[in-house]
C-alpha cells in the first residue's frame, strides 16, 4: 500500500489514482469509502452525556470499537495513551499496532497515539527492522 503522504495538497489526487489503481476501485467509490468511514467513527465518538470517548483501532484488520467512556479530557487522554503504549510493544511493526484515540462530546479529537517517528525508529531498531 501508498505509505507517503503527500506534502503538497495538490498531490492528493496522485495518492488517491496510486491507492485506487492498487486495490481496483474507482476514485468516486474510494471517497465514498472514506467518507463513510469518518461518518460512523464520528457517530461512535459523539456522546450526547458529556462523556469523553476512547476508540480502539485495529491496524492490521482494520476494526475500530469504543474501548471506554470518561468524564474528563485527562482520564481519556490517559487511559488512551497508556493502552496505545502497552498495545504497541505487542505488535510485529509499528504499521500494525492497535492503536487509541481520545475525542470530546462533540467528536473532536484530543490526542493518543503515541507512536512518532523517533519512538517508530527505535521500536523498529528493537525488532531487527531499521532502515539503514
Amino acid at each position: 500500500m501508498t505509505e507517503k503522504v503527500p506534502e503538497n495538497p495538490t498531490d492528493v489526487f496522485s495518492l488517491l489514482d496510486a491507492l485506487c489503481e492498487e486495490d481496483g476501485t474507482s476514485p468516486a467509490k474510494r471517497v465514498k469509502q472514506v467518507v463513510s468511514g469518518i461518518s460512523r467513527v464520528h457517530g461512535l465518538v459523539r456522546d450526547p452525556g458529556g462523556k469523553f470517548t476512547v476508540l480502539g483501532i485495529d491496524k492490521f484488520d482494520g476494526s475500530d470499537w469504543v474501548e471506554g467512556k470518561f468524564d474528563s479530557p485527562e482520564e481519556a487522554l490517559s487511559a488512551a495513551r497508556r493502552r496505545t503504549s502497552e498495545n504497541k510493544q505487542l505488535a510485529s511493526s509499528a504499521d500494525i499496532a492497535t492503536v487509541f484515540y481520545a475525542y470530546n462530546s462533540e467528536g473532536v479529537y484530543l490526542g493518543g497515539d503515541t507512536w512518532d517517528e523517533e519512538e517508530r525508529r527505535l521500536y523498529e531498531e528493537s525488532q531487527g527492522k531499521a532502515n539503514p
